[in-house]
């Protein structure tokens, strides 16, 4: 059975099928207009000597005036009119003189003459105008410069010059200018009277008319060409939706002139016969509030939330206009350009507004969405949205996370000045609407009102969690005393990325400046300690800069400012690169200010006897614990978190080694010098009497000898279980397809990069030896040409796109595994496209990685293919621990008492598992456990004859079947955020006791049964580091381990009668930091103390490995993601399977806005599509349920496993295929 298609309704995806294309041109509408009403008025400008009030007629006559102007002094259609111009009159009949003539508007940021550049130049020559018009002499003189050097660059390129650019001043001011610059007079306009019947206004309405430059935030403005179907179609729909009507409404425009989002208003209400009032030059909240008291009429006032906080300003202080009258209230505010929060909805309601209209669109697509809200009410309106999966085309399900994609009418066809497709890469068509991804990071909800959450590139990672930088932007400004603010991620050892904020002071508020932890406070309040901000620093005072970095339409350029603050912290000592020595004052004031500043909270709000996980999440814990160290404060770890829970218990711990380090009492090498335990295991391995031996029997049928090894590295226990089960060939395998970008990389480079990847990391080119049944090791070879050619296939072939890449030899036994027997675990194929793209498809065996470790991976080779400085070198090298140092460090545990111990823990937790066979689940149905092809499968030993018990493999839902790809359901957990600010629970034992709960539902046990990962990222060490330890002090952090750290256990957790919600989350979360101090208890230990109990033992011990195999449960800290958007990366992750040897994966996560997702892969010869629906479905509604604070003194057994949620599901692209 397949899984049910869910309802259209459902999907993230929403068309306006009513909004039309007008059937004729912009300037053919305005004149019927003009015909129809041309006594009203048009155009309103109130600034200058004298205030300008045109009608329809008036505007009209004069356009075509001067378009009989400008056309005999030699424009032609198509050419191109590039403006600088102030929010005036003129402006207004310059637009509608190009329209008219059939040349093309491109209006200009007056911004970018006031610093020269290259940009500038390069611009003028991309954009390659025909006529230039200024509204003054500074602008005429500043154009000549720009003009000078194009026309120098040109001529040192080409050797010739274009056609002479004609140069006109048209604005209020007509100063004298110099040169060649014509200055167009009332009385030029006069004087063409004559003509203006001859003006043209019939075009088609697919002919170019508009020019518009994107923000270009992060590279060149890219070239946007309009035409009247994309300008007039969302143009008329807000003038239908919104009821414009002549005489009656006005538009108070003061937004950039330059911009999609005035340019389209003011045409809107033009083709209603409704009045644009232009109350100055540039924005002045006083005037266009003045403007709206004395205005009649019903004023719609257009501004993006910054100038709606300054309106908000004025309206409510001293400077009011007529100040103590009766004041009159604009009839609605309409809201663009920058994401909307309902704070701005609370000032639009503060200024009396009627109605606030949230505005969504790009230069590419204008008015996307204007959702008109009412006080109580939302009104949906608008076309072509929908929410897609990053990097995919197929609408995501209602309340998913994804990319926002646009289309419809409004859209353009593409980059003008693109010079390949992968520059439109970003546009396509469904069934003949051209659509866009945008880049932005959304979600629609279930009634489809759309929620933006920020640029998918300017998302901070923090220990795999999204950040999204607008939302605390958005609380920061809402703070007293800030005026601005701009949040960026930074590099941190242990997070991956921090938020940093960089605020702009109000130094004109009447309080006092809010300090820097009183701001942190105050976010972390609202938005949860992993939005506070790791630092605030100011713009002026920090680093040195008046104004943040903007393009010309304003946006920061996060990318330039977060090289501000890098800079700054290179510099400084005092900030995220913390001091050498502890800071003064007693341990427990250090340990307490460590933990404050990465909790970002203040010192006095953290008590020293509750546990620290009251204020940190497991991420914050590790910087913690990192912190301390690089403070020289000791060694904290995972272990000592179970008995040491809080600070005055851990300074205690820290006094206490340091206590007996210095008088000898205790040694980790438990023997002074280098002979003792520290050394021995690891050493022994490397010292085997007959290892040369063994390696040769390895290596010969390759084709390599015991010279071709570089060095011997012991497995753990943990990685020796992956290398050593395998049922068939594909098992604990990956395979991963990755396509480039662009033609630029190709595959010939591609797979030098691939060289020196493997070079870099040393157990990407490790084989595996079995030396015994206690030893399992890694060969590592040379890099030499042979060993990579095993490894690197670049055979030429080539696929037809990159679907046939995804699919290339998908289940072909010769190909598509890694052979971890004979070697090696790690291979890459090197393909190409017919269009010319590289591609590669990788395989990986588990026993060289995990999920932690491919992530970095990942990250390294894309910074290896971005730098082209760093072939032939390590130079760029992300700071990395070697993989023996671990190796090392876990061998040296295994002979200590702690590590006894941790196995002891185990040990007592699994005697009489095999006595409660009710408690496992899914129900075995078919011999074996495993996701994926099972084709040339053999029952393994730790099968037990369940090959005869069950008879043979089928799948159960035939081709239908979907647990290899597995299904993803999300759901918005709003009240996540109280759950961790009033009790301490993070999703993440949310998640688990969902898990708990439906083990107990499903089986009708009493206990739950089923396994855990861990990623292992700590040391394997309790003790404090010394001179005879393996571990220096200074020995790096383990979350930068090159390889593998991951561990595994057996989860057993029984009801208890009469417990609460709030009961169960403290015990399992309790129950968790007991597993994570466990974490590298030597496996093999643990199954020698089982098998040492006789019959008993051994039969528990096969239960267990049963369980591993069963069911897992691995909450995902972090997920790799690549963007066909971010050309970064050069190379973009298409596709990835897993074939572990598992029967169900829990793969439970938090996305951005609180979004609980849960993917799910399964073994399809042991459950149907559907039962993993509906089981999927129960644990949601058990994870919303306890997700809410009103549920927390609630019992256990009271949770329905149902509810009105809005659970959303998802499938991979390609089974939609």
């Amino acid at each position: 059975m397949s899984l049910p298609t869910p309802p259209s309704p459902l999907l993230s995806d929403t068309y306006d099928a009513n909004q039309k294309g007008p059937t004729k041109s912009l300037g053919e509408l305005f004149a019927d207009i003009a015909r129809q009403l041309p006594d009203h008025e048009a155009i309103v400008a109130l600034h200058g000597q004298y205030a300008v009030r045109w009608t329809f007629a008036q505007l009209h006559d004069a356009s075509c005036r001067l378009a009989t102007i400008i056309s005999n002094n030699g424009l032609r259609p198509g050419d191109r009119v590039m403006t600088f111009m102030s929010n005036e009159a003129e402006y207004a009949l310059l637009f509608w003189a190009t329209i008219n003539l059939g040349c093309q508007f491109v209006p200009m940021d007056p911004r970018v003459l006031d610093h020269i550049t290259d940009e500038s130049v390069q611009l003028l020559e991309r954009l390659d105008p025909a006529a230039i018009v200024v509204s003054n002499q500074t602008m005429a003189i500043q154009v000549d410069e720009v003009v000078k050097k194009t026309d120098s660059c040109r001529h040192r390129r080409c050797g010739d010059r274009r056609r002479e650019i004609i140069k006109y001043s048209l604005g209020e001011c007509h100063e004298a200018t110099t040169g060649d610059w014509k200055v167009l007079t009332a009385a030029e306009l006069e004087a063409a009277g004559g003509c203006s019947k001859a003006c043209p206004t019939s075009r088609p309405v697919n002919e170019t008319c508009l020019i518009l430059l994107t923000s270009g935030t992060e590279s060149l403005p890219k070239v946007c060409a309009h035409t009247s179907m994309t300008v007039g179609a969302p143009a008329l729909t807000l003038m239908e939706q919104w009821k414009l009507r002549a005489g009656e409404d006005v538009l108070c425009q003061h937004l950039p002139n330059f911009h999609i989002f005035s340019i389209l208003l003011q045409v809107s209400f033009w083709l209603a016969g409704a009045t644009v009032l232009i109350p100055s030059a540039a924005f002045d909240a006083a005037k266009s509030l003045d403007a709206c008291f004395w205005c009649p009429q019903r004023v719609h006032v257009a501004c993006v939330p910054t100038m709606l906080r300054a309106l908000a300003a004025v309206w409510e202080g001293e400077a009011a206009p007529l100040a103590g009258a009766e004041r009159r209230s604009p009839y609605s505010i309409i809201l663009g350009g920058a994401p909307i929060t309902q704070d701005s909805l609370e000032l639009g309601k503060g200024l009396g507004a009627q109605h606030v209209v949230a505005g969504y669109g790009t230069t590419e697509g204008v008015g996307a969405l204007m959702n008109t809200m009412s006080v109580s009410t939302i009104v949906q309106s608008g076309a072509g949205i929908r929410i897609c999966g990053h990097q995919s085309r197929m609408p995501l399900p209602r309340g998913q996370v994804g990319e926002v994609h646009q289309g419809g009418l409004p859209l353009i066809a593409g980059y003008l000045d693109a010079t390949s497709s992968e520059a439109n890469s970003s546009f396509y068509e469904r069934n003949g609407v051209t659509w866009m991804a945008t880049g932005d990071q959304g979600y629609m909800d279930t009634e489809g009102a759309v929620y933006i959450l920020g640029r998918y590139k300017d998302l901070i990672i923090r220990g795999g969690e999204n950040i999204s930088p607008w939302r605390i932007e958005q609380h920061l400004t809402r703070l007293p005393g800030i005026a601005a603010a701009s949040v960026v991620g930074v590099p941190d050892t242990v997070a991956g990325e921090v938020p940093v904020a960089v605020i702009i002071r109000d130094n004109n508020h009447p309080e006092p400046h809010m300090t820097t932890q009183e701001i942190q406070d105050a976010v972390c309040r609202n938005l949860g300690r992993a939005f506070s901000p790791y630092l605030v620093l100011s713009l002026n005072d920090n680093l040195g800069h008046d104004r943040f970095p903007t393009t010309r339409t304003g946006k920061v350029r996060k990318a330039e400012l977060r090289g501000w603050v890098e800079d700054y912290l290179t510099e400084s000592s005092k900030e995220l690169q913390a001091s050498q020595g502890p800071e003064s004052g007693t341990a427990l004031e250090d340990l307490t200010r460590c933990l404050a500043r990465i909790a970002g909270i203040s010192t006095n709000q953290i008590d020293c006897d509750i546990p620290i996980r009251a204020y940190a999440d497991s991420i914050m814990i590790m910087q913690f614990f990192h912190l301390v160290q690089q403070k020289g404060l000791g060694r904290l770890t995972q272990q000592d978190l179970a008995h040491h829970s809080t600070i005055r218990k851990q300074v205690n711990l820290l006094q206490s080694r340091k206590y007996q380090t210095s008088t000898g009492s205790i040694s980790p090498a438990g023997n002074s010098g280098n002979s003792g335990w520290t050394l021995s295991y690891y050493d022994q391995c490397l010292q085997l009497p007959d290892l040369e031996e063994k390696v040769l029997q390895k290596l010969q049928p390759l084709g390599f000898g015991p010279r071709d090894v570089e060095s011997v590295i012991p497995t753990t226990d943990y990685l020796q279980r992956f290398a050593r089960d395998q049922s068939r060939s594909n098992s604990w395998s990956m395979r991963a397809a990755w396509l480039a970008q662009d033609s630029s990389l190709t595959p010939n480079e591609l797979e030098s990069i691939l060289e020196l990847w493997i070079q870099r990391h040393p157990l990407l080119r490790a084989t595996c030896i079995t030396y015994d049944e206690e030893r399992e090791l890694y060969l590592v070879m040379h890099p030499s040409d042979r060993w990579l050619r095993l490894q690197i296939s670049h055979d030429d072939l080539v696929v037809e796109n990159a679907q046939a890449l995804q699919d290339y030899r998908m289940n072909d036994p010769a190909f598509d595994w890694v052979n971890v027997a004979t070697g090696p675990p790690f291979k890459a194929t090197i393909l190409k496209t017919r269009e010319g793209l590289a591609g590669v498809i990788m395989h990986f065996h588990h026993a060289v990685f995990d999920g932690f470790y491919l992530f970095s991976l990942a990250r390294d080779l894309q910074e290896l293919l971005r730098s082209t400085e760093s072939r032939g070198s390590s130079s760029s090298m992300i700071s990395t621990v070697p993989f023996p140092t671990f190796a090392r460090a876990f061998h040296a545990y295994r002979m200590t008492p702690e590590a006894q111990r941790s196995v002891d823990f185990h040990v007592k937790r699994l005697q009489g598992l095999a006595a409660t066979p009710n408690s496992l689940w899914p129900p075995q149905k078919a011999p074996g456990w495993m996701k994926g092809d099972w084709q040339d499968w053999a029952a393994s030993c730790s099968d037990s004859g369940s090959n005869n018990l069950f008879g043979p493999r089928e799948a159960l839902d035939g081709d239908q079947g979907r647990g290899t790809e597995g299904i993803t359901r999300t759901l918005h957990l709003p009240e996540l955020s109280s759950m961790r600010r009033q009790f301490g629970f993070p999703a993440s034992t949310i998640a688990k006791c969902a898990c708990v709960m439906m083990n107990w539902r499903l089986t009708g046990s009493e206990e739950a049964v089923f396994a855990g990962v861990d990623s292992g990222r700590h040391w394997p060490m309790a003790l404090e580091p010394s001179s005879t330890s393996p571990l220096s002090s200074d020995v790096g952090d383990a979350l930068r381990v090159d390889g593998p750290t991951m561990t595994f256990y057996v989860n057993r957790i029984g009801q208890a009668p009469n417990e609460t919600v709030y009961q169960l989350l403290s015990r399992v979360q309790s129950y968790q930091e007991e597993l994570s101090a466990h974490a590298h208890a030597p496996l093999n230990d643990i199954k020698a103390r089982l098998r040492a109990a006789g019959t008993s033992g051994a039969d528990d011990l096969r239960v267990a490995d049963d369980v591993l195999h069963r069911q897992s449960f691995n909450w995902l800290l972090e997920q790799y993601e690549s963007s066909a958007d971010d050309k970064s990366d050069r190379l973009r992750l298409m596709d990835n399977i897993s074939r572990t040897d598992l029967g169900f994966m829990w793969y439970p996560s938090l996305g951005p806005g609180d979004v609980l997702s849960l993917n799910v892969t399964w073994d399809d010869a042991q459950l149907r599509n559907h039962e993993v629906l509906d089981i999927t479905t129960e644990y949601m509604c058990a994870a919303a349920w306890i997700a809410d604070p009103a549920n927390v003194n609630r019992l256990v057994s009271e949770c329905p496993f149902a509810g009105d949620y809005a659970i959303t599901y998802w499938v991979p692209e390609r089974i939609r295929r």
